[in-house]
């Protein structure tokens, strides 16, 4: 576990190397570059290095969403301007976005919203959930989140939101949630052990990842390049890291 300590809490591994459009030349997890010759892996997407021949792979990068009490805005590498995409007249719990087809998600008071990034058009994808955390899986489809009222992770298919069901309970005051399609597995921080948990994205095989010398974590995020898991320690005022499989 390697240690970086700083005086700024920025959750600056927001930024997310997911892929924004693909066509049938390439599989889920690779994106097309434009001039159609060449399949990258998602994770060089937005990595800040010419991947693709033709550049396509760093054009108009989401690199950032910026979300406060109730709006969402991002920040586009590609033009260098700022995008205020909604205000949602109520209070954020959670976000999370899916670079494929251009779409954010957020939650508040019980409902989980779909919002369409090119069309501007929002729709509730989920009700009767307290959500404090969401996690993506782009490849197949799934949301993971947690429900803070009964300590739990849930999970739900994007194409049929009545496909829902509990994939770990019993969980010990769960806040932050990060998914990794590609290597399968799900991470979280329990708050009240304190420690950082994985288990595998069915459910199965849940472990304790890190739990010595933790303090006060608060934010979880994955770097899906490098597979490091990185959290912010409020007491510590501290960035740490460990690889995933608690290694490192």
């Amino acid at each position: 576990m390697i240690r970086f300590c700083t005086s700024l809490v920025i959750v600056w591994l927001l930024s997310h190397w997911l892929v924004e459009s693909m066509n049938n030349t390439c599989s889920f997890s690779h994106f097309n570059c434009s001039d159609g010759e060449y399949c990258i892996p998602i994770t060089q997407r937005c990595n800040h290095g010419r991947d693709c021949l033709d550049g396509s792979d760093e054009v108009d990068c989401v690199s950032l969403f910026l979300v406060t009490t109730n709006s969402i805005l991002s920040i586009l590498l590609g033009n260098k301007r700022i995008v205020d995409h909604l205000d949602t007249q109520a209070n954020i719990s959670a976000v999370e976005w899916n670079d494929i087809i251009h779409s954010v998600y957020w939650s508040s008071a019980g409902y989980i919203y779909w919002y369409d990034l090119n069309t501007r058009v929002t729709d509730v994808l989920l009700e009767n959930c307290e959500v404090s955390a969401m996690a993506y899986d782009w490849i197949h489809s799934q949301m993971y989140f947690i429900d803070s009222l009964n300590n739990r992770i849930e999970i739900f298919s994007e194409k049929d939101p009545s496909i829902r069901r509990v994939l770990l309970s019993g969980l010990s005051a769960p806040i932050g949630l990060v998914v990794s399609p590609t290597r399968g597995y799900l991470a979280w921080i329990e708050s009240q052990i304190p420690a950082i948990l994985t288990a595998d994205a069915d459910g199965s095989n849940r472990r304790e990842l890190v739990s010595r010398k933790l303090l006060k974590p608060r934010i979880i995020k994955i770097d899906l390049v490098s597979d490091f898991i990185y959290w912010y320690d409020e007491c510590s005022n501290s960035i740490e890291r460990v690889y995933y499989d608690g290694t490192g």
